[in-house]
């Protein structure tokens, strides 16, 4: 029997931005998203995701549980161990409407020193 897939998502700064982002995952405990490396035990399996047009992570979280059934089942077929699948997906800058309570905060700052393709291709170099 699959292991039930869960969705999270989170706002984090990156690069001084309001960013949002989601993780799909068999387990979302603060435990298995460390990001520290667990050496030969550590049995998660990361998918980083840039989504194309639209921008917006939550336009793929259909096909991010999809994803992760696929290697649910696969898992389940070849008898393999059990990973934690994490999917992670990140939203363009300005294609999500920044919640007030986030606005206001004084820790966001807006585009404008980078002509907009630079400024993405930056935004997720720093996210990874």
């Amino acid at each position: 029997m699959l292991r039930e897939i869960d969705r999270r998502v989170d706002w984090v700064l990156v690069g001084g931005r309001w960013t949002r982002m989601s993780i799909i995952g068999t387990n979302l405990s603060s435990e298995v998203l460390d990001r520290g490396n667990k050496g030969e035990d550590d049995n998660r399996v990361v998918i980083f995701m840039i989504p194309g047009n639209p921008g917006n992570e939550g336009f793929y979280a259909d096909f991010g549980r999809r994803v992760v059934k696929s290697l649910l089942s696969r898992e389940e077929r070849m008898g393999d161990r059990k990973r934690h699948y994490l999917f992670y997906t990140v939203s363009h800058l300005n294609h999500v409407i920044l919640p007030n309570e986030l606005k206001n905060t004084g820790n966001h700052r807006h585009c404008g020193e980078w002509p907009r393709a630079i400024a993405d291709i930056k935004h997720r170099s720093l996210f990874l």
